[in-house]
C-alpha cells in the first residue's frame, strides 16, 4: 500500500508551516501524479488517497506533521483503502 501526499490549500495550513508549504507546494502534486501512475501499471498496489481526504484545517502542526487528528483520519484512510 502507498499513501499520496496531502495537497493542502494554504488557506488550512497553520502559520507555523508557512515556509514549508511555499517550499513543498509544487511537489505533493507531482508525487501523487507518480503514485497515481504506478497504481496504473500495477494494479495490485492499493492507494490510499490522503490527498482527497486532507485539505482541512487541524490535521497538521505545519504543513506536514500530523497532528492527533490528522492520525485518526489518515488511519481511517488507510483501513478504507485496504478494505479493514
Amino acid at each position: 500500500m502507498w499513501v499520496t501526499l496531502r495537497e493542502p490549500s494554504e488557506s488550512v495550513i497553520p502559520a507555523s508551516g508557512a515556509k514549508q508549504y511555499r517550499l513543498y507546494v509544487w511537489y505533493f502534486p507531482y508525487v501523487n501524479e507518480r503514485l497515481r501512475l504506478l497504481v496504473q501499471r500495477h494494479p495490485e498496489v492499493v492507494l490510499a488517497d490522503w490527498a482527497a481526504v486532507s485539505n482541512q484545517e487541524g490535521l497538521t502542526y505545519d504543513a506536514m506533521h500530523l497532528t492527533g487528528s490528522g492520525i485518526r483520519l489518515m488511519i481511517d484512510t488507510i483501513r478504507t483503502a485496504g478494505g479493514i
